[in-house]
């Protein structure tokens, strides 16, 4: 009789209110604190915040007079934005440019619901065309942009 009770008792104690999840990472704040140009010509820029929000991964691709090349802006989240831990721009083949530009242009123009993946990844896909920059955020059961994810290196599954 005690013991039913005792758990009475402690069925009936305050609970601590539930504490918030955390907002939803914004991939527009990890793109501008990656500090990259705006895309212009056929640049194109695929943006991976990865599963718990507390890291993103920015490739940047740009044909310059010369040559092609390649930014990779390595970011982390803190309470007070994003913060970049790594940059490190090399030279890109054009042939590997043209079918990156390919493929991020054929997902954008399939399109597909800007709603984050249910494991709390998210992706902004971005390339510049005839003057202006087309976009293409989201994830979900077969978004576009989970083939880009696996095609730059950061998801390995559906």
């Amino acid at each position: 009789m005690m013991t039913g009770a005792i758990g009475l008792l402690m069925l009936l104690q305050p609970v601590a209110p539930a504490t918030p999840p955390p907002a939803a990472p914004d991939i527009a704040a990890a793109v501008a604190a990656a500090a990259l140009p705006p895309l212009d010509g056929t640049a194109f820029r695929f943006t991976d915040i990865a599963v718990g929000g507390r890291a993103a991964t920015v490739f940047d691709a740009r044909r310059t007079a010369t040559a092609t090349q390649r930014t990779v802006v390595s970011l982390s989240a803190g309470p007070a934005g994003w913060t970049v831990d790594d940059r490190e721009t090399r030279r890109l083949a054009a042939e590997t440019f043209d079918y990156m530009s390919g493929r991020i242009a054929t997902a954008i123009a399939k399109g597909g619901p800007a709603t984050p993946c249910p494991d709390g990844a998210d992706y902004l896909s971005e390339r510049a065309d005839a003057g202006s920059v087309k976009t293409l955020h989201g994830c979900g059961a077969d978004h576009p942009n989970l083939a880009l994810a696996r095609l730059f290196g950061v998801r390995e599954t559906p």
